[in-house]
């Protein structure tokens, strides 16, 4: 079935949840067209850049929304229908979708919650629910979110939308917002430790057993996982990167591992890593059963170790633990964006990092632009050994008195910024694209 466009003045763009404030507003008038099925009404911001309509079927529990672009890469336009909902509750928000020929559907196929007052208009921002690494039995992607909805209003609008494609199609299907208990919180205690050998030590083995007592000190606090420096095994020698390097896993970890183990915790440190005939600055990532959970090169290689002949990384590996997905990051990759961001868009909640200095400032911003928890263990006595929240602040900070910083947080607690609303949602559907994905857009 084609639907036929005609233009009667009424709102496109609506709803958020969990607002920051509960002031309503207007919101642009938009091309809207006939009923589909079950309430589904097709809406564009403006008839030129419309998209085709069909629906492939009318029953109302099997019914498949299609979107077909117009052949204009400003292509925009959306599926909208409002559901009942009741304030103070919870919501599960799911709808399935296939995408043909959309070039970056990150970007182009998304799905948006819009709370509704009692007079129809918006409070506060949309959400923008996550598509899931899963999928159904079938073949369909997942759009999901859950949202509270804590003031009055009795709509939540939900809008099943194509745009920025001038080939693509994309066909949607059981939509859902279905009450449900507020979600668990997934808490997680946090220990960031600065700790430097006050004396020029011999190596590993010296190091690690003074490094040992700084760990003991977080573990007897009960922390979850536990960072400390950059080239724990190095620090303070006379040796150089390549002296120090070894197998990873290797003595360093296994010594770790013991550590880790015995108060049931993970461990991030800095090591030198040696592979064939390359040397790498390294973050391990030891597990609470003494085991390697993983490791990370360092991409963004200092000068002074590049002179020594390290070679950088070339991944970003994001592991899961028992309370979510981590990442690390080591010393001069602060500085530099794209560490964190490939971090973050692999998953990563937490990003741990070992590092010798730093400009201050630009670890809340890594912070802020992936909305992640950054944890920096430093040496540099002016760079902050820190937890950083999703909103660069610091939830708690090493000093000379106190060498182990703890804070708990709750990783399913939302982060929402001001008129940014719920940012990490957010940046999956807006950042740019990364090189690689122009390279394959025909767009």
């Amino acid at each position: 079935m084609m639907i036929q466009w005609r233009a009667i003045g009424t709102s496109g763009v609506i709803l958020g949840l969990v607002a920051i404030s509960c002031q309503a507003s207007l919101v642009p008038a938009s091309v809207e067209v006939l009923q589909g099925p079950d309430g589904w009404r097709a809406v564009a911001p403006r008839k030129e850049i419309a998209p085709q309509f069909k629906i492939e079927k009318q029953d109302s529990d099997d019914a498949v929304l299609v979107i077909a672009a117009s052949g204009s890469k400003a292509t925009h336009g959306w599926w909208t229908k409002d559901f009942d909902v009741t304030p103070g509750n919870w919501y599960r928000f799911k709808v399935e979708y296939q995408a043909k020929d959309v070039t970056l559907p990150r970007r182009s196929v998304l799905a948006r919650v819009t709370r509704l007052n009692t007079g129809g208009l918006k409070i506060q921002h949309e959400e923008f629910p996550l598509t899931l690494e899963e999928r159904t039995a079938d073949g369909w992607n997942i759009i999901a979110g859950t949202y509270g909805l804590p003031f009055d209003g009795p709509k939540a609008r939900v809008d099943l939308v194509l745009r920025w494609s001038s080939t693509g199609e994309v066909r949607w299907r059981h939509a859902e917002l279905t009450k449900i208990g507020p979600p668990e919180p997934r808490k997680v205690r946090i220990a960031a430790v600065r700790y430097r050998p006050n004396k020029r030590t011999s190596g590993p083995k010296e190091n690690l057993e003074l490094f040992a007592a700084a760990i003991r000190k977080a573990g007897q606090q009960k922390a979850d996982i536990i960072c400390v420096g950059e080239a724990i095994t190095m620090v303070n020698s006379d040796n150089k990167w390549a002296d120090v390097a070894e197998p990873i896993p290797g003595p360093s970890t296994a010594y770790l591992g013991r550590l880790s183990k015995k108060f049931h915790c993970y461990i991030v440190a800095g090591l030198s890593e040696k592979a064939g005939e390359a040397v790498y600055n390294v973050a391990v990532l030891m597990g609470p059963d003494g085991e390697l959970v993983g490791s990370y090169r360092k991409v963004g290689v200092w000068r002074d170790e590049i002179i020594e002949g390290v070679a950088p990384g070339n991944a970003y590996p994001v592991f899961e633990t028992r309370f979510g997905k981590v990442g690390m990051m080591i010393g001069w990759d602060i500085a530099f964006p794209e560490v964190a961001r490939r971090l973050a868009i692999n998953g990563a909640e937490i990003i741990l990092a070992p590092t010798w200095s730093v400009p201050t400032e630009l670890i809340p911003a890594r912070a802020i632009e992936n909305q992640v928890y950054v944890v920096t263990s430093t040496y540099n006595p002016r760079v902050p050994t820190a937890i950083f929240d999703r909103s660069g602040k610091v939830l708690a900070e090493t000093s000379s008195k106190q060498p182990v910083a703890i804070a708990e947080i709750d990783l399913n607690k939302v982060n929402f910024m001001s008129y940014l609303h719920n940012v990490r949602e957010r940046i999956p559907r807006e950042r740019p694209p990364l090189d690689k994905e122009i390279l394959t857009a025909a767009d």
